[in-house]
């Protein structure tokens, strides 16, 4: 059986979606979606980077804009742990081309590469990479239908949008409300209340979304909403 068919595009990242769940994005992965797992990261906050002498992140998939939780020790990442953002990934090879360590380029979520706290340098780190992938991927599916888009027609292929950032939220909000109602265990806890308040956003945010395809400099660019799934002149 061949594997399950893509979409060209995916709209959001995992860093995307931390960034709207906070500290639920580790519990709204599923644990077998799981990118990397080690307990001997050796973190450097001169070059803000992991490295691991047992995982190689660039052939489990790893790719820039995943995000990483560190776990342990817990005299450092209390509580939760805490989360980074992928800035990228390499490979350490020795003279025999024989794998040495995987490398992840480190970042704060949702900032430039260096701003903010780097990790502290320290050894013997336990981190995780959870994803939601498999979830952008069906969710940005879900847009790809609701906006008539196309990769093989020049004026609805979404890599011609004008700022594709217009559909990232709406993919993570469809990506959460189902991830919530999926493990919400009653119609009275905390998850159940976040469904029901990003079932709203995502009514709203889907309302006012105006796909756009041209360049910058573009006077005027042909326009698409979820009302009308049709080429306008805007």
């Amino acid at each position: 059986m061949p594997p399950p068919a893509q979409v060209n595009s995916i709209f959001a990242t995992d860093e995307d979606a931390l960034i709207r769940a906070g500290g639920d994005f580790g519990v709204l992965c599923p644990e077998w979606q799981k990118s990397a797992q080690g307990t001997d990261g050796v973190l450097d906050a001169t070059t803000r980077t992991l490295t691991s002498a047992t995982v190689n992140f660039e052939a489990n998939g790893v790719t820039a804009n995943q995000v990483i939780r560190f776990d342990k020790p817990a005299t450092v990442f209390r509580g939760g742990g805490e989360w980074f953002a992928v800035e990228s990934v390499s490979t350490t090879l020795d003279d025999a081309q024989q794998f040495v360590g995987g490398v992840l380029t480190l970042r704060r979520q949702g900032q430039q590469f260096g701003v903010g706290q780097p990790p502290p340098s320290i050894p013997n780190v336990q981190f995780t990479i959870l994803t939601l992938k498999p979830q952008l991927a069906e969710a940005s599916f879900d847009l790809y239908q609701r906006f008539s888009l196309d990769d093989n027609d020049p004026c609805r292929a979404p890599n011609g949008i004008y700022n594709p950032k217009v559909l990232a939220k709406a993919c993570v909000l469809i990506v959460l409300r189902a991830r919530y109602l999926e493990e919400a265990r009653d119609k009275q806890g905390d998850f159940w209340g976040k469904f029901n308040a990003i079932e709203k956003e995502l009514a709203d945010t889907l309302e006012v979304i105006r796909v756009k395809w041209g360049t910058a400099t573009a006077e005027t660019r042909p326009s698409t909403s979820i009302f009308g799934m049709r080429l306008e002149r805007g």
